[in-house]
């Protein structure tokens, strides 16, 4: 397994923690899409979170969605996760890039200019949860955190972290989200507090090769009765395929199928996701226009 999400508790179900490993998926994206240095490093924090929000849902249908709004020129990115480790994204603008600081970094702050962040959760209810907070900073963890305490009424910690190689390939990349339960004690919360501060980044622990596991028992410290429950593959899987996209075609006015099958040309889609392409035969249209209710027009 290479990536992969583990989740547990500890202190005696005091805290809740998740870690991921998602170095294979962030590199996935960041080729498909061909990110530049600074979208790979947002979609790399995003689809880090998305795999670990994604392991926080109950049911094997459920979804959830990260989408970030700004007025910078990154503009928006969007994450879909499942609850088995799947995710995918999307970057409006892959090839956003600016100049290096003087060390070398990436200077994130220069592509992600004010905006929101967005999470929709879909647990199959009909009705989905909608939370959105204001960009507190240009640090997509600091983010998520003030979501969590914001929209969910969670005090949390996320850490999330990636490396590159020297031609800006992914090196390494994951982190971490940790959350305290209605019943955390003072002492436990002021223990993990101190233990955080402690810590360093997540880049720092990716550079020295920890996995999940090995970072969760670093930000518990001694004496945690960490209980891992389950370790779950993670990497980029898209959910698209033939059959969706004639379920989209059914959603379009019942004319413009019908011009199509007039003018006798099959339908195209391509998945922004992914890349790949669906054709979509006359034959098919015909099928799918049997299928419409004679007012299934907009």
């Amino acid at each position: 397994m290479s990536d992969y999400v583990v989740r547990g508790i500890a202190y005696d179900n005091q805290v809740r923690f998740f870690a991921v490993s998602s170095t294979e998926t962030v590199e996935e994206a960041r080729r498909l899409h061909e990110t530049s240095p600074e979208i790979t490093m947002i979609m790399s924090d995003m689809l880090s979170a998305g795999i670990m929000m994604g392991n926080m849902l109950k049911n094997e249908k459920d979804s959830v969605t990260l989408r970030i709004n700004c007025e910078g020129p990154a503009e928006a990115v969007i994450v879909s996760a499942d609850s088995k480790g799947g995710v995918r994204g999307v970057p409006a603008n892959p090839k956003v890039s600016f100049p290096k600081l003087p060390d070398g970094r990436v200077d994130l702050s220069l592509a992600i200019v004010g905006g929101n962040l967005n999470v929709i959760k879909d647990e199959g209810t009909g009705q989905p949860y909608v939370g959105t907070c204001d960009f507190v900073s240009t640090s997509m963890a600091k983010n998520l955190t003030w979501y969590f305490v914001q929209s969910e009424q969670t005090p949390s910690a996320v850490g999330l972290g990636m490396i590159f190689n020297e031609d800006y390939s992914v090196k390494s990349a994951g982190g971490f989200i940790i959350q305290m339960l209605p019943n955390a004690s003072e002492e436990v919360i002021s223990k993990l507090e101190e233990n955080l501060k402690k810590i360093g980044s997540v880049d720092a622990m990716l550079s020295e090769g920890l996995t999940p596991e090995e970072m969760i028992k670093r930000i518990l410290g001694d004496n945690n009765g960490a209980i891992f429950y389950d370790k779950v593959e993670a990497g980029y899987r898209c959910s698209c395929s033939h059959e969706k996209t004639k379920e989209v075609l059914m959603t379009l006015p019942k004319t413009d199928i019908e011009d199509m099958i007039y003018k006798n040309t099959p339908a195209e889609a391509k998945c922004h996701f992914c890349g790949r392409s669906y054709t979509i035969s006359v034959d098919e249209l015909k099928e799918i226009v049997k299928k419409m209710p004679p007012d299934n027009e907009k």
